[in-house]
Parts: structure tokens; C-alpha cells; sequence
């Protein structure tokens, strides 16, 4: 081979990797999920809450309502450097209320650390589960958890979803993203032992586990960082979508623009802190969860994944006759791995094919996160620091019972209808 044609082979496979792996996850997706139910554990629900006073009372009301014997869970708010009355709005509703105020140690980090260290001493449950304060839950979310608890496992992530795909273009992109990332490619992972990782939302921890490796991730994306954290110690957390929590998700611009700069100056941070560690501690190691973990940091958003093979497509076209083919053909099975895993996310989402006209969306979508990296949000989140900052939401569907929240299409159009 050429050098010149080697050159634009390994070009090619690096662009096309993230598409290859994408692909791979989808087929590994395909072996059933089985979840069984138990009520043998003790949890504490823990909802970190930081301004949350329009929301917290739905989502303690859905917490307190789950199918599980009511002497074997407690629900537990912290309210944390609150300006507003959600600790007395979470105390109406019938939850336990841990009042914290720091301003120097802020964020969601800081507030699951210093509560999970107070309840390990105060109570003598078996494990602790993270519920945002912004969400619905599956009523048999503590059975299915209990399940996985009794049968071995110390971290879960159970299927984190949208709670109002239906509320704009933008929500029905995030619902497929959603179910794309924390269902089909953490089931993907999970068929190769592999840790599902941590989603924020949803999250559940055994005693055990919170004794031995402390919740001390304080980034801006503290969930990724502990994740990382437990791998150090071989522990993968374990996918669990027999049962779901449903996040409200921002639904313009506008209000989008807070939670997108956190999430990719979070992950940013973390490709450049722990990426290369990662891969070296998995070669060092021979470790397959280190090295999948690393590949999941670096791994950039699906709709910068279709930029780069678009991008890449018409560089290898233009450059055929210098490259040959078989760059071409790299990025072929690309757009193929990438297309199957996206199309398993459609017919997997509770919006299912009534997302595909928001597909029309996604290169304005793509500019507008462009724009975004050179706006004030971007620099001032970059320059200050971990923070924790609440997300403007429009009005939605905070009302809604959770039984609406469908694992169909067809109830999941009727719902946001």
C-alpha cells in the first residue's frame, strides 16, 4: 500500500471510529434485557435540590407513591444554598428535608457527598438512590433496583428518559439522544460486562459501596467523574431499563444553552483530565472497563459524529484518485454503524418515528452548538469554576401522573397531545 493511500486509510478509520463503535453497541443491544423484581432492600431516595420550589413537590408526590412496602424507603430532599422555599415546599409534600448552605463548596457534587456522609451515620439502609428534582419516576423503580442489589450489584443506572418529548423539535432530538445513549448503548455495554455508566439521574448505590469508594466528584459532571472513579477500583456499574426516571428537559434555545455549556465543558474537562490516564491504566491493567470508560469520554455527541463523516465523506470523494477506495469505504461502514444506531434509538424512544421530522432539525441544531462555545455562557461557565446553576425550563408537563409516561408510542403521543 501507498503511504499516501495508508494515510487516508487511518484518516478515515479515525473518523469513522466513533460510527464503527456506535454500530457495534447497537448489535451487542440486541440480547434482552432481564430484570427481575425483590423487596428485600432498604433505600433512602436522595433528591439534591438547588432552587427547585416550582417542582419538588411533584417529585416527592411521584417518590412517596411507589409500589414498594413504605417501611423500607424514606425520601430525603436536600435543599442546598436554596434562595427559595423548596425545603418547605418538600416537607409539605411529605419528604425528610436536609438544609445545607456553603457558598463555597456549590454543586450537586458537594451536595450528595456531604448528605450521603450524614444518612451512612444516621441510617441503616442498604442503599441510596439519586433522583433529581425535576422528575417522574416508574412506580416499580425501587423492585427492579432491589433486584439487581440482591443479586450482586453495588452500582445501577437504571433507563433515564425525557418527561416531555412532545413539548418541542428540541425535546423529541433529546429523547432519541437519550434513549440512543442510555439504552441502547449501555445495554450494549453491559452485554460485554462492561460499566453502563452514570447518568446523573436514576443513579443507585449500595451502602457497601458509598463506605468503601466516598462520593468525592465534585466536577461540573460529577456523575462521569465517580463512574470513572468506581472503574479505578473494578467496579462497573450495572444497566438496569426494566424500570426508568424521566428528567424535564428544557425546551428552546434559550433556555437549553446553561445545560448544553455544562454538559460539554463537563465532558471536556474530563477527555482532558482523564482520557489519556484511562488508557494507560488500561493497557497497564489489560482493563476493558478502563478502556471502554476512556472511549466513552472522548466519544463526541452524535451530532458532531455525523459532522465529522459528512466532513470526512466529501474529503475522501474529492480525494479518490489519490487515496483510492478503500477510505471510502471505511467511512461507509461509518455511516452505517452510526445510521443503525440511530434508528435503533427511534424505534426504541417513547416518541419513536414521530421524531424523524425533528431529524430535519439537526444541522441547525449542530450551528447553534457551534455558537454557543463562543458565547458568554460558554466563557463565564469556563472561567468559574464547578457551580451549580438550575436550568431554565418553559412550563411543561410537571402535572403530568407518571402511569402517562408510556413505555409506548402510541400512550406517549396521547400523553403530550
Amino acid at each position: 500500500m501507498k503511504p499516501v493511500h495508508a494515510l487516508g486509510t487511518v484518516a478515515a478509520g479515525t473518523v469513522s471510529f466513533s460510527g464503527l463503535y456506535l454500530g457495534a453497541m447497537t448489535v451487542l443491544a440486541a440480547r434482552p434485557h432481564a430484570c427481575g423484581v425483590s423487596t428485600a432492600s432498604r433505600f433512602a431516595i436522595v433528591v439534591p435540590a438547588h432552587d427547585e420550589a416550582p417542582n419538588i413537590a411533584s417529585t416527592v408526590s411521584s417518590l412517596t407513591a411507589l409500589n414498594y412496602p413504605s417501611d423500607r424507603f424514606s425520601v430525603v430532599v436536600v435543599a442546598d444554598n436554596c434562595t427559595d422555599d423548596t425545603a418547605d415546599q418538600a416537607r409539605l409534600a411529605g419528604a425528610e428535608v436536609m438544609e445545607r448552605t456553603n457558598v463555597e463548596l456549590r454543586g450537586k457534587g458537594h451536595a450528595l457527598d456531604w448528605a450521603f456522609t450524614a444518612l451512612l451515620d444516621s441510617t441503616d439502609v442498604d442503599a441510596f438512590v439519586v433522583v433529581d428534582a425535576d422528575t417522574l419516576v416508574d412506580p416499580d423503580l425501587l423492585q427492579h433496583a432491589a433486584h439487581h442489589l440482591e443479586h450482586g450489584a453495588e452500582a445501577i443506572q437504571v433507563d433515564y428518559r425525557v418527561r416531555n418529548p412532545g413539548a418541542s423539535w428540541r425535546t423529541r432530538l433529546l429523547d432519541v439522544a437519550f434513549t440512543s445513549q442510555h439504552r441502547v448503548r449501555a445495554r450494549g455495554r453491559s452485554a460485554l460486562s462492561l460499566s453502563a455508566g452514570l447518568r446523573g439521574n436514576g443513579m443507585v448505590f449500595a451502602r457497601t459501596l458509598l463506605t468503601r469508594v466516598p462520593y468525592r466528584a465534585f466536577s461540573v459532571v460529577e456523575d462521569i467523574e465517580y463512574a470513572i472513579m468506581l472503574a479505578e477500583q473494578g467496579v462497573a456499574v450495572e444497566n438496569c431499563d426494566g424500570t426508568f426516571v424521566a428528567g424535564d428537559m428544557p425546551q428552546t434555545s434559550g433556555d437549553s444553552e446553561s445545560q448544553r455549556v455544562r454538559w460539554e465543558l463537563g465532558r471536556e474537562t474530563m477527555r482532558r483530565d482523564h482520557g489519556l490516564p484511562l488508557m494507560r491504566r488500561a493497557v497497564s491493567r489489560r482493563s476493558a472497563l478502563d478502556a471502554d470508560l476512556a472511549v466513552d469520554i472522548v466519544m463526541p455527541p452524535m451530532a458532531s459524529i455525523v459532522s465529522y463523516l459528512g466532513v470526512g465523506t466529501v474529503a475522501a470523494v474529492a480525494a479518490t484518485p489519490l487515496i483510492g477506495r478503500w477510505p471510502l469505504r471505511i467511512l461507509g461502514a461509518g455511516w452505517v454503524g452510526l445510521l443503525g444506531h440511530l434508528v435503533a434509538g427511534i424505534a426504541a424512544s417513547p416518541s419513536s418515528w414521530r421524531a424523524l421530522p425533528a431529524m430535519a432539525r439537526v444541522p441547525g441544531y449542530v450551528a447553534w452548538k457551534v455558537a454557543v462555545r463562543g458565547s458568554d455562557a460558554w466563557r463565564d461557565q469556563a472561567s468559574g469554576g464547578p457551580t451549580w446553576v438550575r436550568t431554565t425550563r418553559s412550563e411543561s408537563l410537571r402535572d403530568d401522573p407518571v402511569s402517562d409516561l408510556s413505555r409506548t408510542s402510541d400512550q406517549s403521543e396521547q400523553r403530550v397531545s
